[in-house]
């Protein structure tokens, strides 16, 4: 409703013309939202094994996929290409950015931050946990691996707390993990494959990030969606399809612009409350810390491109959320039923 009130706004008072597109945008939500929870509903506490494997095998299969671009074996690396013809995927002229199974590689990377955080909070698996890093690390989405930070600094933490409690253990980890960290920033930097990595790491560094190209141009684009969110707060424009105001690159940004700055704020608490909703069920402490860096690396991303426009990551995500609510109910009851 608020879209098309909108609309209606946008069209009647600032002149704005609707695209036949956005009617189908206007959709999306009571579409989406209603379904996937119905879909998520249906999932439950004997459901969690299975949903873990499924996401291992994602992760496994992204990165087979991999090996078999990367060194070129013959047959397979036709057939894979084959398959996903129309996927953005890229793993020579001076880039690497493989995101299968997913179309696009920033549309993985967000999923690979997801199973990064699930396997370190809410089902400890060390060896999928660096397996889901190596895959976001290969799809070379700047976002995703920005977004997944705050999950490494907590994963960092739990290692350093678990695992050296001795003053010498800690100095013997920080020597060897500085060393390491050398070494693999510069076998990056003499990588030509991921030089859009290399790229944000020297931006960062000089404070420069502005004017790499693709931040600048998303700049551009939050620039004008937000002129017209002030011209429009209350009601918003629309999806605007017919000036290109349906690509803003900030989902944080695309919903006021759509749906004012009222309905966006319903929407931001509505995706807040499926990951707060664990920290509120959860006894572990492990748990909540999980759900509450989840929730900010999701936001995070969301702050990078329009994720939620495309319905198989609206799904993904709440259904992450949906099994980490689930394990946190699990948890409860063993602590207080049980324990």
């Amino acid at each position: 409703m608020s879209g098309i009130l909108g609309s209606l706004y946008s069209g009647i008072f600032m002149g704005l013309q609707m695209d036949i597109k956005d009617l189908q945008d206007l959709m999306r939500f009571l579409i989406f939202i209603p379904l996937a929870l119905y879909v998520g509903s249906a999932i439950n506490e004997s459901d969690i094994d299975g949903f873990t494997l499924a996401v291992k095998m994602v992760v496994l299969f992204n990165l087979a996929s991999s090996i078999v671009l990367l060194a070129d074996i013959p047959g397979l690396s036709a057939m894979v290409m084959f398959i996903y013809a129309d996927a953005k995927v890229q793993y020579d002229f001076g880039q690497i950015r493989i995101g299968i199974p997913f179309a696009n590689p920033n549309f993985a990377a967000l999923f690979f931050v997801f199973a990064l955080s699930y396997f370190i909070s809410f089902r400890k698996s060390t060896v999928f946990a660096a397996l889901a890093l190596c895959s976001l690390f290969l799809t070379g989405s700047r976002s995703g691996l920005i977004s997944a930070l705050p999950v490494l600094f907590l994963s960092y933490f739990y290692f350093i707390r678990s695992a050296f409690v001795t003053k010498l253990g800690l100095a013997i980890f920080t020597f060897f993990h500085a060393l390491l960290f050398y070494y693999v920033a510069a076998l990056v930097e003499a990588s030509e494959g991921f030089s859009r990595i290399v790229e944000l790491i020297d931006a960062l560094r000089s404070g420069s990030i502005g004017y790499v190209e693709t931040a600048s141009i998303r700049f551009d684009l939050v620039n004008n969606a937000i002129a017209y969110i002030d011209r429009s707060p209350f009601f918003g424009v629309g999806p605007g399809r017919a000036y290109g105001l349906d690509v803003t690159d900030s989902q944080l940004i695309a919903w006021p612009l759509v749906y004012g700055v009222p309905c966006a704020i319903f929407i931001y608490g509505f995706f807040a409350f499926l990951f707060l909703n664990v920290v509120k069920t959860a006894k572990s402490g492990r748990l909540i810390s999980g759900a509450v860096i989840t929730c900010i690396s999701f936001f995070m991303m969301l702050g990078t491109g329009d994720f939620m426009n495309n319905y198989r990551l609206f799904f993904i995500t709440i259904l992450f959320a949906h099994v980490m609510w689930l394990i946190a109910v699990k948890d409860f009851y063993v602590k207080n039923v049980i324990g």
